[in-house]
C-alpha cells in the first residue's frame, strides 16, 4: 500500500455527515434566494453545460447576515452524491494532480459557484472547478476543532469576509471557536472574530477609501444584467481563441497570477513562444502548500507590479 494512498484512506475514515451551517439572517439590500439561484443555474449552464445542482451553502459576515450562497454542481451530469462521497472525491482528485498536469485541460467531477444575497455587491463572486471548503477543508477543522471543544461540536457557521471563509464550529454547551481557511489563526468566540473583522476592515478603508455609493450604483447595475439572463453582456470586448489561454496555479498574487496567463495566452495565439520561457515548481507559503508549472513572467509580473 503506497503512502498516498494508505494516507487517503485516514482521510477518508475520519469523514462525518457534515451538518448544514446556519444560513442568519437577512442582509441589508437583500436579494431574494429565488433570483440568487437563478443567477447561479443560469451562469453554470454556461460555464458547465449539463451540470447537475448539488448543495447551496449559505455564507455569513461578520453580524451573522447571510451575504452569499455557495452552489455546488457535478459537472459530469451524474446526481450529486452526499458529503462522504463528495470529500472523498476531492482527495482523490487532488492525487491525481502532479507537476506534469495540464491544468488548462484538467477537469472536476464538480464545480462550485459563489453567488452574493446583496445588491449592491458584485452578482458572482467567483466559480471554477472542484469544490467549496465546505467539501474540501471542513473535515479536517472538525477534527481540529474537537481538540477544544470536545467530541460534540460541528460546524454552525460559514464566514465570507471578501476574499477569505473562516469556519465556525459550536458544542452543546455554546462553546465556539473559528478557524481560518489554512488554519492559521483561530477565535475563542463570534466577539473575538468579529472584533477581528471589525478592526482589519477599518485599517483597510484608511488605506484604501472607497466610494460605496458609486460601488453600490456599478453592481445594481450588473444584477439588473443578472437578472436579465443575458451574460453576452457581461463580455464588453470579444476575445478569438479564448480557449488558448492557460491556467496557471495561483502564485505570488492574484494580478501577477492573470496577468501570466494573458501572456501565455499571447504565446498560443500568436504563437511566438517567446514570452513564457519555462516553468518550475515554488513552495507557497502563504496557501502552505506547493505551487506547480509556474511560469517564470508570473515572478516577473510580481517583481514589476
Amino acid at each position: 500500500m503506497t503512502k498516498t494512498f494508505a494516507a487517503l484512506l485516514a482521510f477518508i475514515s475520519l469523514l462525518v455527515a457534515m451538518p448544514m451551517p446556519g444560513s442568519g439572517t437577512t442582509p441589508p439590500n437583500a436579494v431574494p434566494f429565488e433570483t440568487i439561484q437563478k443567477v447561479a443555474l443560469t451562469w453554470a449552464a454556461t460555464e458547465y453545460p449539463g451540470a447537475r445542482l448539488g448543495t447551496a451553502i449559505p455564507y455569513v459576515d461578520e453580524n451573522g447576515n447571510t451575504v452569499a450562497w455557495m452552489f455546488h454542481f457535478r459537472t459530469d451530469g451524474k446526481s450529486f452524491p452526499g458529503y462522504d462521497e463528495v470529500a472523498a472525491d476531492v482527495q482523490a482528485e487532488r492525487q491525481t494532480l502532479t507537476m506534469n498536469t495540464d491544468l488548462s485541460r484538467w477537469r472536476s467531477k464538480y464545480s462550485h459557484m459563489l453567488v452574493s444575497a446583496r445588491r449592491d455587491r458584485a452578482p458572482v463572486v467567483c466559480f471554477g472547478y472542484g469544490t467549496s471548503d465546505y467539501y474540501a477543508i471542513a473535515a479536517q477543522a472538525l477534527a481540529r476543532a474537537r481538540q477544544s471543544l470536545g467530541s460534540d461540536a460541528q460546524l454552525s457557521r460559514i464566514y465570507f469576509v471578501s476574499p477569505s471563509t473562516y469556519l465556525e464550529f459550536e458544542n452543546t454547551t455554546g462553546g465556539r471557536v473559528v478557524l481560518s481557511e489554512h488554519f492559521e489563526r483561530t477565535w475563542d468566540s463570534r466577539e473575538a472574530f468579529a472584533g477581528y473583522v471589525v478592526a482589519a476592515k477599518a485599517d483597510m478603508n484608511r488605506q484604501f477609501p472607497d466610494d460605496e455609493a458609486a460601488c453600490a450604483a456599478v453592481h445594481e447595475r450588473e444584477w439588473q444584467k443578472a437578472a436579465k439572463h443575458d451574460l453576452g453582456s457581461f463580455s464588453e470586448v470579444f476575445v478569438p481563441n479564448s480557449e488558448l489561454a492557460p491556467f496557471y496555479d495561483w502564485s505570488y498574487g492574484c494580478t501577477p497570477t492573470s496577468g501570466a496567463m494573458v501572456l501565455g495566452y499571447i504565446d498560443r495565439f500568436q504563437k511566438s513562444g517567446r514570452l513564457v520561457d519555462f516553468f518550475y515548481q515554488r513552495r507557497d507559503n502563504v496557501e502552505g502548500e506547493n505551487d506547480w508549472q509556474i511560469p517564470n513572467v508570473q515572478y516577473e509580473c510580481a517583481i514589476e507590479m
